[in-house]
């Protein structure tokens, strides 16, 4: 982790912001792994932390995650008593946010002035565009340019211990160019291991995201098991993470 803050609150629950978004006035939170593990609800941002980051009366948008490539803005998503089916939701309402969940996979905030997107973005969703149909969204939505947006990826399983099989190693290769295959894996002999966070880095970049407005929280959610849930590492025990996000009345 660079310069991305560590919060706690009394109740136990644990976050992280990104001074960039925080720095833009976007009131954010990526959850981690509370310090007691009956601490706050896995049915979206526990009301401690929406409350630390001022968000705690606002309406939040719960997708349906089906690991696709689906946007859906987010008064659309919070108005029916079934959740949408969708992998990124898009706020540009005062008084509304987004939420999603994550175990592994990598929840992102995209920001651009007035408006947000709350990004899920497993190895499917990746390869199938999420990514790019979200900056696309925003763009549209509030008029701004990808030049000028900012992007921030929380903590996500890493090169170092996503191991996938050959058939989800062939679809990246053929989705992203030669040259991007050592910013995406690490071969062995009978081992490959899948970069996420550097896919959809690259995805960003490719819909002129500069850089040097992608930031990135660098805690692995394996290797961080004692502050992260990891479906890796934990398996069916784990339990989720928040990527929130939301605009003050």
């Amino acid at each position: 982790m660079t310069d991305w803050r560590r919060h706690r609150t009394s109740a136990g629950s644990r976050f992280l912001t990104c001074p960039a978004l925080s720095g833009e006035g976007l009131d954010h939170a990526f959850t981690l792994r509370p310090e007691h593990d009956s601490a706050g609800p896995s049915t979206g941002p526990s009301p401690d932390i929406r409350e630390a980051v001022e968000l705690g009366w606002i309406t939040v948008a719960l997708p349906r995650q089906v690991h696709g490539c689906g946007v859906v803005r987010g008064d659309v998503a919070a108005s029916g008593a079934e959740a949408v089916e969708a992998d990124a939701v898009i706020v540009d309402r005062r008084g509304t946010g987004a939420a999603v969940a994550t175990a592994d996979c990598v929840g992102a905030i995209l920001h651009a002035a007035g408006a947000l997107a709350v990004i899920h973005a497993g190895w499917r969703g990746t390869i199938a565009g999420v990514m790019s149909r979200a900056i696309a969204g925003l763009a549209t939505t509030c008029g701004a340019r990808p030049s000028e947006m900012t992007l921030a990826m929380g903590p996500a399983i890493g090169r170092c211990c996503y191991e996938v099989g050959e058939d989800v190693a062939d679809a990246f290769r053929k989705a992203f160019p030669d040259r991007a295959r050592s910013r995406l894996f690490d071969e062995g002999p009978g081992r490959v291991t899948l970069d996420l966070i550097e896919a959809n880095r690259l995805r960003a970049e490719e819909n002129g995201i500069p850089s040097s407005r992608i930031h990135t929280s660098g805690i692995c959610t394996r290797c961080a098991g004692d502050i992260c849930w990891s479906w890796r590492g934990q398996g069916r025990t784990a339990a989720r993470m928040w990527t929130f996000a939301g605009l003050r009345p």
